[in-house]
């Protein structure tokens, strides 16, 4: 079969409608023992795949990453998607895999991305491939293989429980129309925000990132500082009052540092005042503004977004364009009791 195998540019749109087959290399996400030896269905058409249902394909891919990242073995998870006859459009299987990757980071708090794209097009006829190695455009993506194969950086889906639970998160930002760039509902916002925050490097640009993020689904024109700051402790803790005084008071003086982003302040003087607060609060020798505070308020947001993409009524909401007015209503109450 390897002989027929041949190389195909994307950009050679004669065979695109021919594309049948998508494979996406997640390096850094693996199955447990339990879970690892069958497909796992997510929707139609798309799967996390079975290593002996598909060997011959991840063979093509795993030595092509032993050739080029030196590694041993693909055992971690490859997503596969089935192209529908009528399909076009080779980014479909894309938009599913960032989805999927979505879910995942969402419900591990914790980054994950794919690293190498294989596409078949109709075997029946002839066999090409397109090895799309995407370290090639990002250091970051290099940096994700040193995380994955030099630091051990791995995330276990370990049981059933919390496969359903990443599934659920899955076709509920289905719901958010997250694929669709058309769409401007609070959800489909914030988590487009949120999808940004891992591409982007500057710490200052991270940050705004969360911030914006989190007041597409929890903010106002008015009283914005007090409404995010009490919606998402109420949202994250609805039965812990000092959790939610800490999510409170962080949130409140967090805003001084985006105030001061977005507005023009003495940005190093703020920063050095935040981290000088937040060592004292939480009693520490190191607080650091570009990996503790950023985490923390990552957190916050991956918090928020969770409890609603598992909660389909919550979803619904979220994602309405026209129910503004329920969505202020729904936050007023949790927070009001």
């Amino acid at each position: 079969m390897s002989k027929k195998i041949k190389k195909l540019d994307f950009l050679d749109f004669e065979h695109k409608d021919s594309l049948n087959k998508f494979y996406s290399w997640i390096p850094g996400l693996r199955l447990s023992d339990k879970i690892k030896d069958r497909n796992i269905k997510l929707e139609d058409g798309f799967f996390i795949c079975s290593q002996e249902k598909h060997k011959t394909y991840r063979k093509i891919m795993g030595d092509y990453v032993k050739e080029n990242f030196n590694v041993v073995n693909i055992s971690s998870v490859v997503l596969y998607y089935k192209y529908p006859q009528n399909s076009k459009y080779y980014y479909v299987a894309q938009d599913k895999v960032r989805r999927f990757l979505t879910s995942v980071k969402i419900f591990y708090n914790q980054n994950v991305d794919s690293i190498l794209e294989l596409s078949i097009c109709d075997n029946k006829n002839d066999n090409y491939f397109k090895i799309d190695n995407l370290s090639e455009y990002s250091d970051r993506q290099r940096e994700l293989i040193t995380d994955v194969y030099v630091r051990r950086n791995f995330i276990e889906i370990e049981n059933e429980e919390d496969l359903k639970k990443i599934k659920k998160i899955y076709n509920n930002l289905g719901v958010a129309d997250v694929e669709n760039f058309h769409k401007y509902s609070p959800l489909h916002n914030s988590i487009k925000f949120y999808e940004h925050f891992y591409r982007e490097s500057w710490t200052q640009l991270k940050t705004m990132l969360l911030f914006v993020s989190l007041e597409s689904i929890l903010g106002e024109k008015t009283e914005i500082t007090y409404k995010v700051s009490s919606r998402a402790s109420y949202l994250l803790y609805p039965k812990n009052s000092k959790k939610r005084i800490e999510v409170f008071n962080f949130i409140k003086k967090a805003y001084g540092i985006r105030s001061s982003f977005a507005h023009g302040g003495n940005v190093e003087s703020d920063i050095r005042k935040i981290e000088k607060q937040m060592k004292e609060n939480k009693g520490v020798d190191y607080y650091g503004f570009h990996d503790n505070f950023v985490k923390d308020l990552e957190s916050i947001v991956i918090g928020c977004l969770k409890i609603i993409l598992l909660d389909r009524k919550l979803t619904e909401l979220f994602s309405s364009t026209t129910n503004n007015k329920q969505i202020s209503k729904y936050l007023d109450e949790l927070v009001i009791g």
